[in-house]
């Protein structure tokens, strides 16, 4: 009889133990819409809650200190920061950036053609961290600064669900290096139910046009790569409310 030897024995029982525990390990949860697994995996990036409305007054002043996420676009000379906040009602989202101008010239679908912030939300997290294409609990949703002088109001557009308008109150203060804006996103409009503890997958672009009245010709994005708009495992920050 052929004599196995005890590296060959090692060798099969590790494989083996291998097999055991890819067999036992879910691959993503299917439809769920549950998230405390992944808040207790991660403890995210603590989003702020407001202890009353906020205004949207084009600043952040007297909001919440945490929430704050950098712009730093070098190359392009873009700076900045985009905080949030929330409540029972609403995501607020404000934005103060340099190196660009308040001019977006594009309305509807088409402001992501100008000056814009995008927000991404996953709000099913144990779906979209996996997720290849846009699910139903998937959010692109475009804030534009419109163009005063233009009489272009600001405004903005939900470009995965084409439904209402995402953001109850927009205002826009320009600035001698760029602009600030700030806006009221509804969580009625995505159909969600904010409880403290709650975690979404979270994503940014900013669409910058270098010359005012200019397509789109930069684009600074946070964590995701070109696939972003319509790829959720893109979204990698994971936001836990406070």
């Amino acid at each position: 009889m052929k004599k196995i030897s005890w590296l060959a024995v090692a060798a099969i029982s590790a494989v083996l133990l291998t097999a055991v525990s890819c067999a036992s390990a879910p691959s993503s949860a299917s439809g769920a819409s549950d998230n405390s697994a992944a808040s207790a995996a991660v403890a995210g990036t603590v989003i702020p809650m407001a202890a009353s409305p906020l205004p949207i007054d084009g600043t952040d002043t007297g909001w919440p200190a945490a929430g704050v996420f950098p712009i730093n676009d070098g190359d392009a000379g873009v700076t900045g920061k985009i905080h949030l906040a929330y409540d029972a009602t609403a995501l607020y989202v404000y934005i103060d950036v340099s190196g660009v101008k308040p001019i977006n010239f594009q309305t509807g679908k088409d402001i992501w053609n100008g000056n814009c912030l995008e927000v991404l939300l996953g709000l099913d997290p144990a779906e979209s961290k996996y997720a290849a294409a846009i699910g139903p609990q998937d959010y692109q949703i475009g804030i534009s600064p419109g163009n005063a002088r233009s009489h272009i109001n600001p405004s903005s557009h939900d470009w995965t669900h084409g439904t209402g308008d995402p953001a109850q109150e927009i205002k826009v203060v320009p600035t001698a290096q760029g602009y600030q804006m700030s806006a009221k996103l509804l969580w009625s409009h995505f159909k969600y139910t904010p409880v403290s503890g709650k975690t979404f997958m979270l994503d940014f672009a900013l669409d910058t046009a270098s010359d005012p009245g200019l397509s789109r010709d930069g684009q600074w994005i946070m964590t995701g790569n070109a696939d972003f708009y319509h790829t959720p495992s893109e979204w990698t920050t994971v936001a836990r409310l406070e």
